[in-house]
């Protein structure tokens, strides 16, 4: 008995790819919308164009002022798309748009690969947009990512501070030596007002001329935050 031509080896392979090629290029008008490691994801398919992907990772979502922010990123279709122009944005908390060290685009590499990287110099949340705006063979789509801002943790707020001469003579004579002092304090969580430790107190003597002449002492390791110079005064007039 005779076997039909359609059941011929010959014929298996043609058919297997033409059903491959007419699966792959179907059309498709779905709107997929979801998250992907905690990053907004938004992805359109066209008709007879293949759908990408992008990916970005960060090792963290939280950051300070000033503080280095890196994201990897992929456009990828099965494999890494190469040469691929990615547009890169970044929304600033009050709602400007920002670009990273990169500039407003970017290139993929062999891989599909591509680096974002950006300083925030405000506290807030950002939205880092990386899109792809499609080609002929490829459909156009776009990843978000979000991270947050916090202000400096090493920052320390000034703490209130005052100071009280202790010798400051008024009446001085050309030529000689007089001792002028003062007491630097500082107030502390306790309410209380504790004398500055080695601290550098600038002294300034203004002559009848409008010449400054400096000198600088430091109070001692102690609590009394006392800082004392000698001074002569060099020229007969009113100082300050």
């Amino acid at each position: 008995m005779k076997k039909d031509k359609w059941f011929n080896k010959k014929y298996v392979g043609p058919l297997v790819a033409i059903i491959a090629v007419a699966m792959l290029l179907a059309p498709a008008t779905t709107v997929v919308e979801g998250k992907r490691s905690d990053v907004s994801v938004s992805s359109w398919y066209f008709k007879n164009t293949l759908q990408p992907s992008i990916t970005l990772t960060m090792e963290t979502s939280s950051f300070e002022i000033n503080e280095a922010i890196h994201v990897d990123g992929q456009l990828r279709f099965w494999r890494g798309i190469p040469g691929a122009t990615i547009d890169l944005e970044v929304i600033l908390p009050d709602g400007s748009v920002s670009a990273p060290l990169q500039g407003a685009t970017t290139e993929t590499d062999r891989n599909g690969r591509f680096s974002i990287d950006y300083v925030a110099t405000m506290p807030g949340d950002y939205v880092l947009t990386a899109t792809y705006l499609g080609s002929g063979r490829y459909s156009p789509t776009s990843m978000s990512a979000t991270f947050t801002v916090a202000e400096d943790s090493t920052t320390t707020p000034p703490q209130p501070v005052r100071w009280t001469w202790l010798k400051a003579p008024v009446e001085n004579v050309l030529g000689q030596s007089y001792e002028y002092s003062v007491m630097f304090e500082v107030l502390f969580i306790d309410g209380e007002w504790y004398g500055a430790r080695t601290t550098d107190i600038t002294f300034a003597f203004i002559d009848p001329n409008g010449i400054t002449k400096v000198l600088t002492a430091s109070t001692p390791a102690d609590t009394t935050g006392v800082a004392s110079v000698t001074f002569t005064p060099d020229v007969a007039g009113d100082w300050t």
